[in-house]
C-alpha cells in the first residue's frame, strides 16, 4: 500500500441511522483552512495559553457558533451533542484516549483497504480525484435498513497539521464533483463540517482523539428521527478505532510518526481534554 500522506481518507463518513436510539441534546462542527501536514507549530514550546489565542478546550469547542452539552460518559469517551446554527441536524462529538501511539491512529485512518473492517455501514468508497498531496475528494457509500435508501457522499478530505496546537487534522467536508453524479437509487447525503482532531498523550504511547460529525442525511426521514438513531454515532466510531488499533495487522504511518516524534504540548489546554 502507497502511505503517503495523498492516502486520505474519508474517515468514517456520515451516516443515516448510524448510531443508537439514545435520544441526543445538541450538537455542531467547525472549518478551519488547510495547511500541510509539516507546518511548523509556533510559540513556546511550554505551551504558554497567554500567547496562542488559539488554544482552547477542544472538547467544547464553539467555533461556528455550535453550543455543546455533555451528552454521557461511557467507556472512556465522552459524548457531547450540541446546537447547530440554522441547521435542524444536531451534530455530534466523540473525545476519548486511544491506548496506540498517533502513527498507528492515523494509519487506521488512512489505510481505506479495511475500513470495511471497522466503519459502520460501509458499502464502498473510491476516489474520485486528488487535489493536492494533502488533499482529496472522495466517495463514499452508506448502506442502510432496507426499507431506507442508502445514502452517499462526495467529500473533500485534507490531513494537516494545526499550526498553532500541533495536533494532526483529518478534516472532510462534502463538495459536489462532476466526476461523482448521483446515483440512482441512492440519496445523497451533505457532510457539513466533520472530522478528527488528535494528538500524542502519555508520552506518545497514547493518543488523544476528539471527532466531530455534522450531516444531513436528506430524503423523507425526518431530522428528529436521525437525530435520534445517530446518538452514540461518535462513541462507537471512536471505540471501533480502538480496536482495529489492537490488530496485528495494524501498523504505524511511518511519515507521521517522524512528525511527531519530537511533538511537545503547546496548549495548556490540552490538559482539560480527559
Amino acid at each position: 500500500m502507497n502511505t503517503r500522506l495523498d492516502l486520505l481518507i474519508f474517515a468514517c463518513a456520515a451516516v443515516a441511522c448510524g448510531g443508537t436510539t439514545r435520544a441526543p441534546a445538541h450538537g455542531g462542527g467547525a472549518a478551519r483552512p488547510n495547511t500541510a501536514l509539516t507546518a511548523t507549530r509556533p510559540g513556546a514550546a511550554d505551551g504558554a495559553m497567554g500567547a496562542q489565542a488559539g488554544c482552547r478546550d477542544w472538547a467544547v469547542d464553539d467555533a461556528g457558533g455550535v453550543q455543546w452539552e455533555l451528552d454521557d460518559d461511557e467507556d472512556g469517551i465522552r459524548n457531547f451533542v450540541g446546537t447547530v446554527p440554522n441547521s435542524d441536524f444536531v451534530a455530534f462529538r466523540g473525545v476519548g484516549a486511544i491506548d496506540a501511539p498517533i502513527a498507528k491512529v492515523a494509519m487506521v485512518l488512512i489505510d481505506t483497504s479495511k475500513h470495511d473492517q471497522w466503519v459502520p455501514h460501509f458499502g464502498g468508497m473510491r476516489v474520485v480525484r486528488h487535489v493536492s498531496k494533502t488533499e482529496k475528494i472522495i466517495y463514499r457509500h452508506v448502506t442502510t435498513p432496507p426499507i431506507i435508501s442508502d445514502r452517499d457522499f462526495v467529500a473533500k478530505v485534507g490531513i494537516r497539521k494545526d499550526p498553532v496546537a500541533g495536533h494532526l487534522m483529518v478534516e472532510f467536508r462534502s463538495v459536489v464533483d462532476p466526476l461523482a453524479p448521483e446515483i440512482e437509487g441512492r440519496v445523497r447525503g451533505t457532510l457539513h463540517t466533520s472530522g478528527y482532531r488528535m494528538w500524542p498523550i502519555d508520552g506518545g504511547a497514547r493518543t488523544m482523539v476528539v471527532f466531530t460529525i455534522h450531516a444531513d442525511p436528506k430524503g423523507s426521514v425526518p431530522a428528529w428521527i436521525v437525530n435520534l438513531f445517530q446518538g452514540g454515532y461518535a462513541r462507537k466510531n471512536i471505540n471501533n478505532i480502538r480496536r482495529r488499533t489492537t490488530k496485528a495487522d495494524a501498523h504505524e504511518h511511518l511519515e507521521i510518526k517522524k512528525s511527531f516524534a519530537a511533538y511537545k504540548t503547546i496548549c495548556k489546554s490540552d490538559q482539560l481534554v480527559r
